[in-house]
């Protein structure tokens, strides 16, 4: 796991879990939910960046929008929310 990625910890035994397997290595807990709250704010970056790439500007303001909600430190969301206020591209 990276060192900026966002910790998924078992909620049964508290044990830090790989963010590749989404099953706890100690008691085999199902961790995918937890998994996707922890990754929500980057997974809605990558939807932002596809409607950017698409020229879909309001709707990559909304998904920006919503991965700064989710993780508001993080510095590509940051970059490309000010990139569309830059460029005027904010619906």
């Amino acid at each position: 796991m990276s060192a900026d990625a966002p910790a998924v910890v078992c909620p049964v035994c508290r044990v830090e879990a790989d963010a590749e397997s989404l099953q706890c290595p100690e008691c085999a807990e199902d961790l995918a939910a937890l998994a996707h709250l922890a990754y929500a704010g980057r997974m809605h970056y990558n939807t932002a960046l596809e409607h950017a790439r698409n020229g879909e500007w309001e709707a990559a303001r909304d998904a920006v929008g919503a991965a700064l909600a989710h993780e508001p430190g993080l510095a590509p969301a940051v970059a490309l929310r000010d990139a569309l206020v830059t460029e005027g591209r904010t619906g």
